[in-house]
């Protein structure tokens, strides 16, 4: 009798295993998609950090150039210049961004 309540037993929580991984519609359940956790967007600090090292290094080669370029080196000096501050000012709003 013992062995008999225990095939039935088994026998039911297979049945309703199997019952539970179909849908209404007698087709297997699909597997389900797993989520991608977004990734932290990239962090380009340092890139930009390089970037403004060069343009210091640039601004001190054309500040040592002689002036003989047309005005040219002296608006290429402020260019370098503005870039710079945009530069700097890209790591302040992200900074200011990120908290």
């Amino acid at each position: 009798m013992r062995r008999t309540l225990l095939f039935c037993a088994a026998a039911a929580i297979g049945l309703g295993l199997a019952t539970l991984s179909i849908t209404p519609k007698g087709q297997p359940l699909a597997a389900p998609v797993p989520r991608a956790v977004p990734a932290a967007a990239p962090d380009h600090s340092d890139e930009i950090k390089e970037a403004m090292h060069n343009l210091e290094e640039a601004q001190s080669h054309l500040d040592k150039a002689v002036e003989r370029f047309g005005g040219h080196r002296v608006k290429a000096l402020n260019l370098a210049h503005e870039a710079y501050l945009e530069c700097k000012e890209a790591l302040e709003t992200a900074e200011h961004e990120h908290h």
